[in-house]
């Protein structure tokens, strides 16, 4: 048996594998996640996720997302599709993995998540993208900064933070935009900046 057939026989067998991942003993569950993501058959992806919805093991949840990164080609866009779902709870675990798996795909999908209705919802996606650093997130985060909930903003300025050098373009712009919006409304006192660019000066 060469080596390409010993490599191929586990993936045409891993319903065993995706039975444990239901298993009440966590040890199990973890090591068929851990497996699963060494087999690297995209036909799992759908019962890694739900099993990282269901999972309550902190642990357990980190080894499916391990597993879940070993097939981020399949399992990004179908974490995509979750950001849409009505439970809080789920749109949260599925930005937070999308964080994790740092996949450029997911990028576009988290910049909308950062008008979710859930403040904790719209702290991961910050998180998230802040873990991805595509440069196409930063005038988003930059917007994020005015959000009402302290911890989205404060999120948001971390997140500015891991681009480095890349934000300064951006952060100078902004300065600049809103330099000029505030010139004609400025009273005998002055007038303040908008609380963006007050938080990047």
């Amino acid at each position: 048996m060469n080596e390409f057939t010993q490599r191929a026989v586990p993936l045409t067998n891993i319903e065993p594998l995706l039975a444990l991942l239901r298993n009440a003993d966590r040890n199990d569950r973890s090591a068929a996640a851990l497996q699963l993501g060494k087999i690297g058959q995209g036909s799992a992806v759908d019962s890694l996720i739900q099993a990282l919805f269901a999972e309550t093991d902190l642990n357990v949840q980190e080894d499916i997302t391990w597993a879940l990164n070993q097939l981020k080609q399949v399992a990004v866009p179908e974490l995509i599709a979750f950001l849409n779902n009505e439970s809080d709870e789920i749109r949260h675990r599925a930005t937070h993995t999308l964080g994790k798996l740092k996949s450029v795909q997911a990028t576009n999908a988290l910049i909308t998540v950062l008008h979710d209705t859930s403040p904790a919802v719209r702290y991961k996606a910050t998180v998230a993208l802040g873990q991805i650093k595509d440069v196409r997130a930063i005038p988003a985060l930059i917007q994020a900064l005015d959000d009402p909930v302290m911890e989205v903003s404060q999120g948001a300025s971390d997140a500015l933070v891991e681009f480095d050098t890349e934000a300064v373009t951006y952060l100078v712009d902004a300065l600049q935009v809103s330099s000029e919006t505030i010139r004609p409304r400025s009273g005998p006192d002055g007038a303040r900046a908008p609380a963006s660019a007050r938080r990047l000066s």
